[in-house]
């Protein structure tokens, strides 16, 4: 009888322990999400062949030491000059103010994802303008 007993313990810590070791892979495969990758370049950059202009903007995000740092570049028709900013990012969102030094004062709030930086440029003009920026190369590297 005492075996009995004996190995009806040895078999229920084996299921346990298998039970226990599934519930682990299975709470580990779960999809965590993903901190997403910020850093890269995001453009809409383009020649327009038509006029002969330059059009868009392209931003892109390093890390620095000790947080996150970004050019700016924004083209109506020639490019302006290389805006540096200081980025602020929670998980997937990310903004910037952009000096009132520049032409285009103001600030920028979207979020990243996979292919792409969306969001919207408040100019301190007056206007506001809705983009989705690409990830890739940046027009200058083609």
């Amino acid at each position: 009888m005492k075996i009995r007993y004996q190995a009806r313990i040895a078999y229920l810590a084996v299921i346990a322990g298998s039970v226990f070791s599934v519930v682990t892979i299975a709470g580990q495969s779960v999809a965590q999400p993903k901190k997403p990758i910020v850093t890269g370049t995001y453009s809409s950059l383009a020649y327009n062949e038509a006029g002969g202009d330059l059009l868009g903007q392209e931003i892109r995000i390093v890390y620095a030491a000790g947080g996150y740092e970004g050019t700016l570049q924004i083209a109506e028709g020639e490019p302006s000059h290389l805006i540096v900013v200081k980025i602020e990012v929670s998980g997937a969102k990310v903004s910037f103010v952009i000096p009132e030094s520049s032409q285009y004062g103001g600030k920028f709030s979207g979020a990243v994802d996979e292919q792409s930086l969306t969001g919207e440029f408040q100019f301190t003009s007056g206007g506001n303008e809705k983009v989705r920026l690409r990830r890739g190369k940046s027009y200058w590297d083609r």
